[in-house]
C-alpha cells in the first residue's frame, strides 16, 4: 500500500477514536465505554498497515483527546490503558505459554488502573466520594471487578480480531485499494 493510503487510513482512524473520545462527555458511562469502542478502530490500522502506524495514530488521538476531551478522565483511561491494549495484544498474543501470557495481560491492566485512579483522584482531583458507595471506599473492590470485565473485554477483542480477519478485511482492503 501507498504511504499516502496508509496516511489516509490511519488518520481516519484516529479522527474516528478523537470524536468518539469527545462526546464521551456527555454519556454517563463514556469514561470507560468509549475509550473501549474507540480502542476497536486500531485493529484495522494494525491489520492493515502495521504496528508503527498504529501506534502513530494512537499517540495523535492520546494528545488530541487529552486536549479536546472534556472528560479528562476517559482521556487518562484511553491513554494509559485502552488505546494501546489492542495494539499490544496483538503482539502478546505470539506467547506460547498460556499462564504466563494470562500474567503479563493482567499486570499491564492492573498497574495502568492503579495509575488512572491515582491520577484521577491527585492530579485531576476527583474526590474520594467518587469512590465511595453506601459509606465504603470501594477502590480495590473496583479493581477486583474491573479484573472480571478485563477478561471479558480480551476475550471479545479476541473474537473480534478474528471476525476482522474473516469478514472486514476484504471490505476494507477494496475500500483502500
Amino acid at each position: 500500500m501507498k504511504q499516502n493510503k496508509k496516511l489516509i487510513l490511519s488518520s481516519i482512524v484516529a479522527a474516528l477514536a478523537l470524536f468518539l473520545m469527545i462526546i464521551a462527555g456527555i454519556m454517563p458511562i463514556g469514561t470507560y465505554a468509549i475509550p473501549v469502542l474507540a480502542s476497536l478502530l486500531y485493529i484495522v490500522i494494525v491489520k492493515e498497515i502495521g504496528y508503527g502506524w498504529a501506534v502513530m495514530a494512537y499517540a495523535v488521538t492520546s494528545i488530541m483527546s487529552l486536549i479536546l476531551c472534556a472528560d479528562k478522565e476517559t482521556a487518562i483511561n484511553f491513554i494509559l490503558f485502552f488505546g494501546y491494549y489492542p495494539i499490544l495484544k496483538m503482539q502478546l498474543e505470539k506467547i506460547h505459554i498460556l499462564a504466563l501470557k494470562i500474567i503479563i495481560k493482567l499486570t499491564i491492566f492492573n498497574a495502568a488502573m492503579i495509575a488512572v485512579f491515582y491520577i484521577a483522584t491527585f492530579i485531576l482531583m476527583i474526590p474520594a466520594s467518587a469512590y465511595t458507595v453506601f459509606g465504603l471506599y470501594i477502590p480495590w473492590i473496583i479493581l477486583a471487578v474491573g479484573n472480571v470485565v478485563f477478561i471479558i473485554y480480551d476475550y471479545a477483542l479476541t473474537g473480534l480480531t478474528k471476525q476482522y480477519d474473516r469478514y472486514w478485511s476484504k471490505i476494507i482492503k477494496k475500500i483502500i485499494k
